[in-house]
């Protein structure tokens, strides 16, 4: 049973007993457990430096001009739906990513940026819509690249992209197995996040531009990895474990050029929970800028250009 001051400690994070373990359940992810410690903390600059290096260090980072990665995506809950995706990433912020039905046709062209702002297409006829014009090239250019293994972390980009981002607290979460799918996965030797209790740090990232979205963020303590990210889809996210999104990352592997990635994520909302595998991951694939072109239809081949 818990003691009054594990409770006390808990809501100081926003998160009741009750709310965290009907969160896990739900999920099926992870779960914030008691005992946060909110002294003695490293800076935010030591979390995100242990996070840089853990992924290869700053100089084989660097050298990742392009990202190419396929994966195999499930919706566990909510309507079935079962896709394979390719996601083209190029420096400084290009992206564009397509869903391809299991018969290898096209599905739809799901969201991009090319370079000045971003785009992404949804619901019935897969209508493309542009990213809110305040953000900083849409939260799909911005977001997606780095914290999905979509491109290789860019930690200056990073850093420029909030005006705040604070360690909150040391606590324990509950690294999610990789379920069944997880034998899909790519890359090169074995997981180095193991699941179950980690030690980890909580991060409050709040952005530096109207529009874009705050977010806690979850780090290892031991390894450096990011664990989980979660948001509202609003400058400044609800209280831990009380949020709209969560992901978390699992299967971090060696992508084979000195960079390391995580290659299964999973996000959860209100309705659904959505796993993507990373069945492979190349970089430096030349790509040329024509490649990353904004679609002016979602459902055809030649995106209706």
């Amino acid at each position: 049973m818990r003691s009054a001051a594990a409770a006390a400690s808990l809501l100081m994070l926003g998160v009741t007993v009750g709310r965290s373990q009907q969160a896990s359940k739900a999920a099926g992810t992870t779960v914030l457990l008691e005992n946060p410690v909110t002294s003695g903390l490293p800076s935010a600059d030591e979390v995100l430096a242990k996070y840089e290096k853990f992924l290869g260090g700053k100089e084989a980072l660097a050298k990742v001009m392009t990202r190419t990665t396929w994966s195999h995506r499930i919706q566990e809950t909510g309507a079935p739906d079962e896709t394979v995706l390719l996601r083209r990433s190029k420096r400084p912020n290009f992206s564009i990513m397509r869903h391809t039905n299991l018969d290898g046709t096209l599905h739809h062209w799901q969201n991009g940026c090319d370079g000045q702002t971003g785009w992404s297409a949804g619901g019935q006829g897969a209508q493309v819509r542009d990213a809110d014009p305040n953000a900083s090239a849409g939260p799909i250019c911005h977001e997606e690249l780095f914290y999905y293994g979509y491109s290789a972390l860019d930690l200056d980009a990073m850093k420029r992209a909030y005006k705040q981002i604070e360690v909150k607290s040391e606590l324990r979460i509950v690294q999610p197995p990789v379920s069944v799918y997880g034998s899909l996965a790519g890359g090169k030797g074995k997981d180095l996040v193991p699941a179950g209790p980690r030690d980890a740090y909580l991060v409050l990232a709040l952005p530096a531009k109207e529009g874009d979205n705050g977010a806690w963020f979850i780090f290892d303590k031991e390894t450096g990895a990011l664990l989980r990210r979660q948001h509202d889809n609003s400058p400044v996210p609800n209280p831990p474990a009380g949020n709209a999104i969560f992901t978390s990352f699992l299967q971090y592997r060696e992508v084979g050029d000195g960079t390391v990635a995580p290659f299964q994520f999973v996000t959860q909302n209100r309705n659904t929970v959505v796993r993507g595998v990373h069945t492979k991951i190349e970089d430096n694939i030349p790509l040329d800028d024509e490649v990353f072109k904004k679609p002016k239809s979602a459902v055809r081949e030649d995106k209706g250009l």
